[in-house]
């Protein structure tokens, strides 16, 4: 049992410190984007008669992007894809900081509204996001193979 605990702790030795780098960068980057998204979302008045607004009308992505749910799913799946509990915390958290701060700047900038109190919550879970990516990288367990049993 403790053998099996300690293969599924050893970290991937062979992943270079930039390939790290470049890997959270595109995961911040995932998240600025999908909260540049998600506000322009927001603020976009469907009209059915624009082919491409018409299409995003019927997908009702407004919608999907303003539940917490959509947001839960992708950093559980971040965390779980990650090759270590402390590469899961640091990307589940660049994704939550590049989503938050890119959310509320637009926000800001364009919108000329500033949702303090909102925001306030989304930031509070940011900071406890990396707890919960490290709880959820375990949580994913140690696949076993049929030849594992013999």
């Amino acid at each position: 049992m403790e053998n099996d605990f300690k293969k599924l702790t050893i970290s991937n030795k062979n992943l270079k410190m930039q390939n790290k780098i470049i890997n959270t960068f595109l995961i911040f980057l995932f998240g600025v984007i999908l909260g540049i998204f998600s506000k322009w979302l927001d603020n976009l008045s469907i009209d059915d008669s624009v082919w491409w607004q018409h299409i995003l009308g019927m997908l009702n992505l407004h919608n999907v992007f303003s539940l917490f749910g959509i947001w839960m799913f992708i950093a559980i799946t971040i965390s779980v894809f990650s090759k270590t509990p402390k590469r899961a915390s640091i990307n589940v958290l660049c994704f939550f900081l590049g989503m938050t701060v890119s959310y509320h700047l637009y926000t800001i900038l364009f919108c000329d509204f500033n949702p303090m109190k909102y925001m306030m919550i989304w930031y509070g879970f940011t900071l406890i996001s990396p707890l919960l990516a490290y709880v959820c990288w375990y949580a994913k367990g140690k696949k076993q193979s049929i030849n594992d049993n013999k």
